[in-house]
């Protein structure tokens, strides 16, 4: 009986803590507030970094495209095509150079020039003269009607190769568009062609022609002299 009791009180001090001072109550853990008010800290300057970069990127952008805007601007011509066919005195040169001709006639001479340097010059050189129509004129003649003229230069010399009377007709903001009428009054009599579209800009125009194909000629003021009088 005795031990059944002893064995009893020994289960009960196990439970209750039998025998000891009472155990001093756990401190409570420190709340981590600190800690938590601290962590949003850092997203929210990642996102103003980020969205700084954003904008900082616009304007990069913004920048970057301001040059390309100018450059499109400064290729719109200032005069429209018809008043710079028609500036008085304005007489357009022909450039083999920036012709489709120079291209055909470098090819050409290349081969058959070879590695002979001199050869192949002398070959451009004879090519770039072959070609007769060297220069045009826009005239108003004394009776207010225009005229296209086509002539070759040679020296102080001037052939007027070919001489239509004009109207102008539809006109965008790089091109024009001719209509000769009546026969040609020039050296070199051709069929009156029934319109010419001719591109312009402010350094001159571009005719195409259908054997040769893209021809430039060069504005140059003040060398029209009595051309197709």
């Amino acid at each position: 009986m005795i031990a059944k009791t002893l064995s009893s009180l020994s289960i009960l001090c196990l439970v209750a803590g039998c025998g000891g001072s009472t155990p001093e109550p756990k401190e409570p853990e420190p709340k981590k507030e600190a800690a938590a008010s601290e962590e949003p800290t850092a997203p929210a300057e990642e996102e103003g970094a980020a969205s700084k970069k954003k904008k900082e990127g616009a304007k990069d952008e913004e920048a970057s495209d301001e040059p390309a805007s100018k450059e499109k601007e400064s290729a719109k011509p200032t005069h429209s095509p018809k008043e710079i066919l028609t500036t008085e005195g304005m007489l357009f040169s022909f450039s083999f150079k920036e012709s489709d001709v120079y291209q055909t006639a470098e090819k050409e001479c290349a081969e058959k020039a070879g590695n002979n340097p001199q050869k192949k010059a002398d070959c451009m050189t004879k090519a770039g003269a072959s070609v007769e129509a060297d220069s045009m004129i826009f005239k108003k003649e004394t009776d207010g009607k225009w005229s296209w003229i086509t002539a070759h230069r040679a020296g102080s010399k001037v052939t007027v190769l070919h001489k239509f009377e004009i109207e102008f007709g539809e006109e965008t903001a790089n091109s024009i568009t001719l209509k000769p009428k009546g026969r040609d009054q020039g050296t070199k009599h051709m069929a009156t062609p029934a319109k010419v579209v001719i591109d312009v800009n402010e350094s001159g125009i571009v005719v195409t022609d259908p054997k040769l194909g893209k021809m430039v000629y060069v504005g140059k003021l003040g060398q029209v002299g009595d051309v197709g009088r």
